[in-house]
């Protein structure tokens, strides 16, 4: 992932480089790359690849008035970034920019809303991880790279991220024992509960990146390409949801966590958050991965929110934790639903009989709903397909599984198959480059309910 780094392109004058050698002092002089780059006044980050992205406020670039001068950029918390201007009387200011280095808000870490008060929660707790590991593994703390960023922070401002982000980081207690005690008491610490977010703010549907297509309480629609408006129960596996607490898994764009509210479904949705920490993409050397991750973050971004403006235009009240499958790892004892659902999820993790293991010790029951690929299920044997090749470009897609694979994984784990079936799903597109009308394929999927045996 790149790191931010800064460039000076402008010569400052003999007060202004006077004063900034003595309050930045090693923040602008320190080896590497850390400048910012100046021109006209105006401020750029310097991105990997040379690439340069302005400072923005209010949706122009920034100015500073005289005797102001950015100090230090940390991006210890990415995709949000924490930006230090001094003045030269000794004030100081701090500013919260999103990954396109737009200002999302000053000084006060408790007025940042949802994506990015998550972001640095997340971040906090990131360094925090740093930290112990390096206590529980040398005896001492291990003073890496995003911690040493975060310490050229001025106190003041460490102290205000760090009381902003306390609530939500576990506590230690380390003080005595052996290694081996020492993680087994990281362990008996982990977090007790699922940690669902607050509504991302979203006024329109220009907004947002649709993966599925909605007809709207008002009228109006969206144009994604996955359509279950004719079958959705044939995708949700044909099963009664009134009264029963769900996890879903994967949501996209929300159909069908509000299909499953409609039918008296309570729901609580997995989805991966904006800084990619726990995406599961393929390490592939022979491309650019780092590109595509920086390109991919504003989408989720806007799937994310597509989420949040469905739930608003239908009236629902579904909660969401953006953990990713990663996130649920360590709560699989402590959390309980009466149903998982995982509609095309499977083909896109690592460790896709892992999300099985995870769904059959948190939920009484399953259900599956994935592609039918015919070359998987040839015949009756469980069969797994590695997909990413040289002759290929996957990043996102790991596997593909027979039916008889997930069936297998389910039986092991204490579940019987209560019913399979195939269906058709409508996708919409139109060829690459052409203008003609929308049209859709119906592709093949299957649907399997799982049942705890007893």
């Amino acid at each position: 992932m790149a790191r931010a780094t800064f460039h000076v392109l402008r010569t400052p004058s003999e007060t202004e480089a006077s004063w900034r050698q003595a309050a930045v002092g090693t923040n602008l002089q320190s080896a590497g790359m850390n400048r910012l780059r100046m021109t006209s006044g105006r401020y750029s980050v310097r991105l990997g690849q040379g690439r340069d992205l302005p400072i923005k406020l209010d949706g122009h670039e920034a100015t500073f008035s005289d005797g102001w001068v950015p100090t230090h950029l940390c991006n210890a918390f990415d995709p949000l970034y924490v930006l230090e201007v001094g003045h030269e009387d000794g004030r100081r200011v701090v500013w919260f920019l999103s990954d396109a280095m737009e200002c999302v808000g000053h000084d006060d870490p408790a007025q940042l809303v949802p994506p990015y008060s998550v972001h640095l929660r997340e971040g906090a707790a990131r360094l925090q991880s740093h930290l112990w590991q390096g206590i529980l593994g040398t005896g001492e703390a291990s003073f890496d790279a995003p911690v040493q960023d975060f310490l050229k922070l001025s106190a003041e401002t460490r102290r205000r991220i760090i009381e902003f982000c306390k609530p939500s980081l576990p506590a230690r207690n380390i003080a005595s024992g052996s290694s081996s005690d020492r993680l087994e008491s990281m362990e008996r610490e982990r977090p007790n509960q699922l940690v669902t977010s607050d509504p991302i703010p979203v006024s329109s549907a220009s907004e947002c990146d649709w993966y599925h297509r909605f007809d709207f309480p008002d009228g109006s629609s969206t144009r994604g390409p996955w359509d279950y408006r004719h079958n959705v129960d044939d995708y949700l596996g044909r099963i009664d949801y009134k009264g029963k607490s769900v996890i879903e898994i994967g949501p996209a764009s929300g159909f069908l966590t509000v299909a499953m509210e409609q039918r008296g479904a309570r729901v609580t949705s997995i989805d991966n958050p904006v800084d990619g920490q726990v995406w599961e993409f393929v390490p592939r050397v022979d491309m650019d991965v780092d590109a595509w991750l920086r390109a991919r973050r504003p989408h989720q971004l806007r799937v994310n929110k597509s989420w949040w403006f469905a739930q608003k235009a239908f009236g629902c009240s579904a909660k969401v934790a953006y953990c990713g499958v990663a996130g649920l790892r360590g709560l699989v004892d402590r959390l309980k639903f009466d149903v998982c659902f995982i509609g095309g999820v499977l083909q896109h993790v690592r460790y896709p009989m892992d999300v099985l293991w995870i769904a059959s010790r948190i939920a009484n029951e399953v259900v599956v709903s994935e592609r039918f690929l015919s070359g998987v299920e040839a015949d009756e044997r469980p069969f797994a397909r590695f997909v990413p090749a040289p002759d290929n470009d996957f990043l996102d897609t790991w596997w593909y599984l027979s039916s008889n694979a997930i069936t297998n994984a389910m039986s092991i784990f204490g579940f019987e198959r209560a019913q399979k079936y195939r269906f058709d799903c409508r996708m919409w597109g139109r060829p690459a480059g052409q203008a003609e009308p929308e049209k859709y394929r119906d592709l093949e999927y299957y649907s399997a309910h799982f049942r705890r045996r007893h």
